[in-house]
């Protein structure tokens, strides 16, 4: 399905939080996508109150390519640009009623636990959000300095919609460990909203 463009994948029974897991905006951060297909495997069978949206590969074909530009331009930047990627992505949750957004990367950094990023003027929610994803993963927590109105996190805050972007390590940390660790802070978001 992925060679025809993004897949959206649904869970739940729709009654109670809705959450939307958006993975892969960058091309070349595959610890985020292994992440994301092991909690795929980890909720297939289960039933539960709510409901998940996945989008395990944002751009598929750049994942392909490895590659963290989408036509020269970083895609976590052009959220707020009608038609790009990160548009739709941000658009679809602001039009299925999404409460909570996770989008995950990997970079350069972060270290070995992981990084949650959130916003400079973060809700109450996220707030105790991401309270609860650093005690259960000791992952660090901050601000990104290269903030950007562009971002998926950003865009889809400015909407009402409680939003963090999830980060683990890429360059010092073997790929698998690093993939089980951004594993683990999902498992820990999804825990918090009460999803498996």
């Amino acid at each position: 399905m992925t060679k025809h463009g993004s897949v959206i994948l649904k869970f739940g029974n729709g009654h109670g939080p809705k959450l939307l897991i958006s993975v892969g905006i960058h091309g070349n951060e595959p610890q985020a996508n292994i992440a994301a297909m092991k909690y795929l495997e980890y909720i297939k069978d289960k039933k539960f109150k709510g409901t998940i949206y996945i989008i395990p590969f944002d751009i598929p074909k750049d994942t392909a390519l490895n590659t963290r530009y989408y036509k020269g331009l970083d895609p976590n930047r052009i959220a707020n640009k009608k038609g790009s990627p990160s548009w739709k992505i941000v658009q679809f949750a602001k039009n299925n009623g999404i409460n909570y957004l996770i989008d995950v990367h990997s970079g350069g950094g972060v270290g070995k636990n992981g990084f949650i990023y959130h916003n400079k003027v973060s809700t109450k929610n996220e707030k105790k959000w991401i309270s609860y994803i650093v005690s259960k993963t000791r992952s660090y927590k901050g601000v990104d300095k290269a903030d950007n109105p562009g971002m998926i996190r950003i865009a889809s805050h400015n909407y009402g919609i409680n939003s963090i972007t999830l980060e683990t390590e890429r360059d010092t940390t073997p790929l698998m460990s690093a993939a089980e660790a951004e594993f683990k802070m999902i498992l820990a978001a999804t825990k918090y909203l009460g999803f498996p």
